[in-house]
């Protein structure tokens, strides 16, 4: 099986406003929908597009989650997150305007993860694999999960023998490396 592992996956709100957007100025909106974000659940519908079987995880806040998982499974995503109550699925805003010029792009930090929460999701998520597996971990975690916590997440994952293909940047992948823990 292969795993897709998000542990900061967000709805993308992506809103396209009519002519140039500007400052100081009343931007209308001519189309605005939710969309998936997160970099490990993009590799899942990648994978689901090529009809490729893999399941998507990691960390989901229970506030927004049935919304991202209907937006999964209309890609023909599984979605198998770990739910962290009382907090709420990051939100990710993207402007776009007619002049096709880039687009405006204004993230939230995502859901804080206690180290219990992080321990459960580990030895659950572990417990399944077999070493045929593939593990896929894209996208850094969110900024409130310090780079000696996700390296830990990794070794525990390569110890289980699985295939393990890391996309991270900064701390999240130079930390991990030079101790070693991959």
């Amino acid at each position: 099986m292969i795993y897709s592992v998000t542990l900061n996956p967000a709805i993308d709100r992506i809103i396209h406003v009519t002519d140039e957007l500007t400052r100081g100025k009343n931007n209308h909106i001519s189309e605005s929908y939710g969309d998936i974000g997160g970099k490990g659940t993009h590799v899942s519908v990648v994978l689901s597009c090529l009809d490729t079987p893999n399941r998507a995880t990691g960390f989901i806040g229970e506030n927004g989650k049935e919304e991202l998982y209907s937006l999964l499974m209309d890609r023909k995503v599984n979605p198998e997150f770990f739910v962290l109550p009382n907090r709420a699925v990051r939100q990710n805003y993207v402007i776009m305007d007619e002049t096709h010029s880039g687009s405006f792009m204004i993230t939230q930090t995502g859901p804080s993860i206690t180290p219990n929460e992080l321990e459960q999701f580990t030895a659950d998520f572990t417990s399944r694999l077999v070493p045929d597996d593939i593990v896929v971990f894209a996208g850094n975690p969110s900024r409130l999960m310090t780079p000696n916590d996700y390296g830990s997440l990794l070794k525990k994952v390569k110890e289980t023998g699985v295939r393990l293909i890391v996309d991270a940047s900064g701390d999240y992948l130079k930390k991990p490396l030079k101790s070693r823990r991959l």
